[in-house]
């Protein structure tokens, strides 16, 4: 189950191994098509990240084995199997002597790092 607060118009998400992307939100429940049609929190799964996902998104590749989150901040992942499950650890540059560091396990969350860097959506092909 995600918790709603995580969550923002534009994240994708998973229902019963269907992809929705969130078109709107009110109380705990999500829009996901322009319809109007709605489904609970409760139903729905995060997408965990794998390298395919992580390949799908459409970031910069113009750093060998690293990725531009932005024209600032140059990201380097290591993706890393834990039992049955990716966990993505990335540094980011910010300047010369700076780095942080974001676990990030969800797509939803790196889209939303991504927005937050950016003030626009990640580009994903699923």
């Amino acid at each position: 189950m995600i918790d709603i607060r995580d969550l923002r118009i534009g994240n994708i998400i998973s229902s019963e191994e269907t992809n929705y992307t969130i078109h709107g939100m009110s109380g705990k429940y999500v829009v996901i098509d322009d319809y109007g049609e709605n489904i609970n929190v409760e139903e729905l799964e995060p997408i965990k990240l794998t390298e395919d996902i992580l390949n799908s998104c459409k970031l910069n590749k113009d750093y060998v084995g690293a990725r531009l989150l932005s024209d600032k901040i140059i990201v380097y992942p290591d993706i890393i199997k834990m039992s049955d499950e990716y966990m993505v650890l990335f540094s980011a540059e910010l300047n010369i002597k700076s780095t942080f560091l974001f676990k990030i396990k969800y797509l939803h969350e790196l889209q939303n790092v991504y927005y937050d860097i950016n003030k626009k959506e990640l580009e994903v092909d699923l």
